[in-house]
């Protein structure tokens, strides 16, 4: 881990943690790929329970420490935060380019914060208006509501040539085959929500296509920008739970009638 001093952490120390437990010295952990790890692809929550226990022991490699000012609530969201980060790392965009951010869930929220925050023009996508809302809130220069726009259309309208980048940040396959049409001659396309389905690449003229994950290397970067207030998690939050209700959580992060953007869950 870069620029931490895991001696350092005292057990009093407020910390988050990266989804994995431990690093090793193969091949992808020695190059900061930690979650290609070859020996421990064990993820909290996803191969292994513990991801709603109230406490749980974890290899202090995992742990990131947190200063004073970041609330718990904000520390709940550094995971999407590093995401975000770790995409703009990848994709490396130009001052005004046009980045075409598909879904504005939480992490389609957070990639527009910092693709604003990279200098970029945001156009937001989504068919909820009050994520919409959020992506107005949080910069993006446009919105368009795919249940009554087509979205390939309002792109080319609005950046001439496609987009310079597109994030696909919706979970949809059809939201996947639609990204050709979306980015222009030469782009970039980064897959997040969704990884599967049919793409037609005759319209994509040398666009680079990848799909990414998160990467422990960007969690301090995330820590940073909370701390210093330069990204909004705390409007993301739409819905609090305690832990003894987390079944209900579950229920209304999953319902869209309830309008969910960001569900916590608190002890």
């Amino acid at each position: 881990m870069r620029n931490i001093n895991l001696a350092a952490i005292h057990p009093t120390v407020k910390t988050v943690r990266f989804l994995a437990e431990r690093w090793c010295k193969c091949y992808f952990c020695q190059r900061g790929l930690q979650t290609y790890c070859e020996r421990y692809s064990w993820f909290m929550g996803i191969d292994k329970d513990g991801f709603f226990a109230e406490t749980v022991a974890m290899h202090r490699a995992s742990l990131i420490p947190v200063p004073d000012g970041v609330s718990d609530l904000e520390a709940a969201v550094i995971e999407p935060i590093a995401l975000a980060v770790r995409v703009f790392d990848l994709l490396k965009p130009a001052v005004c380019d046009w980045v075409t951010v598909i879904g504005q869930g939480p992490i389609g929220l957070l990639i527009t914060q910092v693709a604003k925050l990279k200098g970029c023009r945001v156009v937001a996508a989504d068919m909820w208006s009050n994520r919409l809302d959020l992506a107005r809130k949080f910069g993006a220069d446009e919105i368009v509501n795919v249940q009554g726009e087509k979205l390939d259309r309002k792109v080319g309208e609005i950046t001439k040539h496609g987009s310079d980048i597109v994030v696909e940040a919706s979970g949809s396959v059809s939201a996947v085959q639609q990204t050709p049409r979306l980015v222009r001659k030469a782009g970039k396309v980064a897959l997040l929500g969704e990884f599967e389905g049919r793409v037609d690449f005759g319209r994509a003229g040398d666009a680079l296509f990848f799909a990414t994950y998160l990467s422990p290397i960007e969690y301090p970067t995330a820590v940073k920008l909370v701390a210093e207030k330069l990204v909004d998690v705390k409007s993301l939050v739409t819905h609090r739970f305690r832990i003894s209700d987390f079944e209900n959580a579950l229920r209304t992060a999953s319902n869209l009638n309830e309008k969910p953007v960001k569900v916590i869950v608190t002890a």
